[in-house]
């Protein structure tokens, strides 16, 4: 893990645990008994989905990886945010500059589910 890498982290499981949400600070702090590691992903997971207005479908850029045909809206955003230097866990200003940048973050809707 690089040093950019784990201070996005740090940074991300922080915010979640001074989160109002009483609930989801205590499923992190449970969380953090087992793996410090995964539960900073979980958290960076939470806050770039929030900060980005994600739907359930879509996917932050800390879960994706980077596709040589551009791939989804979340690989493409991953992309502008290693070439600017940022991690991709990275939450809050440094994230939404790249976003004001770039412009549409979300994914194509889900398939329509047929009905029995």
């Amino acid at each position: 893990m690089t040093a950019k890498d784990r201070a996005a982290l740090e940074r991300a499981l922080t915010l979640v645990l001074r989160d109002s949400d009483r609930g989801r600070v205590e499923q992190v702090r449970d969380l953090l008994k087992d793996d410090w590691q995964s539960t900073a992903r979980f958290c960076a997971y939470l806050l770039q989905k929030n900060q980005l207005g994600l739907r359930p479908w879509d996917r932050p850029p800390a879960s994706e990886s980077i596709s040589v045909n551009g791939g989804s809206a979340a690989s493409r955003l991953l992309a502008k945010m290693l070439a600017a230097g940022l991690s991709r866990y990275t939450v809050g200003d440094a994230l939404q500059r790249i976003v004001d940048d770039i412009g549409d973050v979300k994914n194509h809707p889900a398939p329509a589910v047929q009905g029995d």
